[in-house]
């Protein structure tokens, strides 16, 4: 035996709702804007960004520069690097600086 179900007029709003939803958004572009570095060396970006936070001062300007064109994966890759080669955490170095 089958059961009836009952489907509510704001069920099937909130069901074509998301309907509409999923066909905008499958034209999307699911990619960020930044696209890889060509020539990415995570060791170089990892220096530039000590070298921008050491001593008096902040070199904003260089943070930016490297940290604003990099991909999520590509910043990851510093903040590794960053750890291994002055055994220090990029994110908190950051955050006391700016």
């Amino acid at each position: 035996q089958g059961l009836l179900t009952f489907t509510s007029p704001a069920q099937l709003c909130a069901s074509e709702r998301e309907k509409k939803r999923k066909k905008l958004t499958a034209k999307m572009p699911t990619q960020g804007t930044i696209n890889p570095t060509k020539g990415f060396n995570a060791e170089q970006d990892a220096e530039k960004l000590r070298t921008a936070m050491k001593g008096i001062g902040t070199d904003e300007k260089a943070i930016i520069e490297v940290l604003g064109h990099r991909t999520a994966k590509e910043r990851a890759q510093i903040a590794t690097t960053f750890k291994t080669m002055f055994g220090k955490d990029l994110e908190k170095e950051l955050k006391s600086e700016l």
